[in-house]
């Protein structure tokens, strides 16, 4: 099942996660609503992934191969929304918000590489989080700045600076 799972993630992942139908199209693609220069077919596919990746991500147990290949997703997905301005409209929505519940999931796992993934992630998108997510995210923060390596250590309390203090307290 692991490597069925992680070979349909890798066709989807190769195939530039349906981001190439959203950019040519007006943010208002996200979350159904009709664009004339989107078909229906494709108008729902970037929300929809985020939905899947934040589903996934969430899982507790997942192969590391796949769990890594996720990331490596999501991070790609998270400098290109913070890149472009087309994505700033899906910033409020439900699907990105369990995009980055899903992310902050890996933050406190037992793999120095996925807590840094992660971690990198959440510093593209952190000044578009929530600030309930913010809060979720300072929690992570707070367990890291202790963890065995120094990178994880360093990247978290980056992370942490990166934060609002009224928020970080």
């Amino acid at each position: 099942m692991s490597l069925l799972l992680t070979a349909c993630l890798f066709c989807l992942f190769r195939h530039d996660h349906f981001i190439s139908s959203s950019l040519s199209s007006s943010p208002s693609l996200f979350d159904g609503a009709v664009i004339s220069t989107v078909t229906t077919a494709t108008k729902k596919h970037f929300s929809t992934l985020l939905n899947l990746l934040g589903g996934l991500l969430a899982k507790e147990h997942l192969p590391p191969e796949a769990r890594r290949l996720l990331l490596t997703w999501a991070q790609e997905i998270s400098v290109l929304m913070k890149t472009s301005d087309n994505y700033s409209p899906l910033f409020s929505l439900p699907s990105f918000n369990k995009f980055c519940r899903g992310l902050l999931a890996n933050g406190l796992n037992e793999d120095q590489s996925i807590c840094l993934q992660t971690c990198h992630s959440l510093q593209v998108l952190s000044s578009s989080l929530s600030t309930e997510l913010l809060q979720r995210c300072v929690d992570v923060c707070r367990v890291q700045l202790v963890h065995s390596a120094v990178r994880v250590r360093q990247a978290y309390g980056k992370l942490l600076r990166t934060i609002p203090l009224h928020v970080a307290l």
